[in-house]
């Protein structure tokens, strides 16, 4: 009780003071507080030392869990690649057996979009590429994603791209695994479409698409988007792989299809004239049936070539 009555005796004095002469109650707190910073400070610094260790001992074992995850990573990537270089080397026995000729190598010039002019009729960019650095007409133009368009006007510092979400863009394409034929059409909307599928053909959602190569002027395997749920009117919808809103730079392919040469090389057997002829025959037949998919991607064609 005598402590009790001593410690509330020396709270009323400190109230008292406290209310009588604030500036005095303060000297006093600022006094204390002077005096126990060193030793604070003396007493933090085993703690944040036992803080650091703690964290540092965290981290070893997080570095170790990587490093065990890595380990396993890299002995599968070992067995991938040991199954790589085999598949590469049973395919080029298949290729010298069946005498295959290899598309030629595309080669890339790297710009950047310095305007873009879109409108209710209208979706292209302009490149800050042109006729001097090699840059033609009907040349595929990508991104870190995916194909994004082709160009249409190619001047000599400056290009403009015609992209897939145009209404005048249509581009022939393959739809995996399946490695049926479509051409993809843009209507102005962000996903284009895909018209002239087979009959009674409906892609699975989540299909790559990539360009087919027909028509002559895009290269071949080129990805482009996922087809998406069907539309109303029995449209599929393609999302592309790239998002033209953020695209920045841009790749334009530079790829040549071979030549192929009417010249004939010097006379041939008879009987290989007969199997030549026979084979026209049978070609020609086969292009006569698939005539309708065969119209659009002649249209195409000739838009490509304008």
């Amino acid at each position: 009780m005598t402590l009790l009555a001593f410690l509330i005796f020396v709270s009323a004095v400190l109230l008292f003071i406290g209310r009588a002469d604030p500036t005095a109650f303060e000297k006093s707190r600022l006094w204390v507080l002077d005096g126990i910073a060193p030793v604070l400070e003396t007493v933090s610094k085993p703690v944040m030392s036992a803080i650091d260790y703690i964290g540092r001992a965290d981290d070893l074992v997080t570095l170790y869990e990587e490093n065990d995850r890595l380990r396993e990573e890299n002995l599968q990537l070992q067995d991938w690649r040991e199954a790589t270089i085999r598949l590469e080397q049973k395919l080029e026995r298949y290729q010298a057996l069946l005498n295959v000729q290899i598309d030629p190598k595309m080669d890339f010039v790297t710009g950047r979009v310095i305007a873009e002019t879109g409108g209710p009729f209208l979706r292209t960019f302009v490149v800050n590429l042109g006729r001097d650095q090699s840059i033609e007409n009907g040349y595929a133009v990508i991104d870190s994603s995916g194909l994004i368009g082709r160009v249409v006007t190619a001047g000599k510092e400056a290009s403009r791209i015609l992209l897939l979400t145009d209404l005048n863009s249509r581009v022939p394409v393959f739809v995996e695994p399946e490695h049926v034929r479509a051409i993809l059409s843009g209507d102005n909307r962000n996903s284009p479409f895909l018209e002239h599928l087979p009959k009674n053909y409906r892609p699975q959602v989540g299909s790559r698409v990539v360009t087919s190569g027909d028509g002559g002027l895009l290269p071949p395997g080129l990805p482009i988007g996922m087809v998406t749920q069907q539309q109303p009117g029995g449209q599929f919808r393609v999302a592309l792989f790239s998002n033209l809103s953020q695209t920045d730079f841009v790749r334009v392919v530079q790829y040549e299809f071979p030549k192929v040469s009417t010249d004939a090389s010097g006379p041939q057997p008879e009987g290989r004239d007969q199997e030549g002829a026979a084979k026209s025959e049978t070609l020609s037949s086969s292009t006569s049936s698939g005539a309708a998919t065969q119209a659009a991607d002649s249209s195409l064609r000739n838009d490509l070539v304008e």
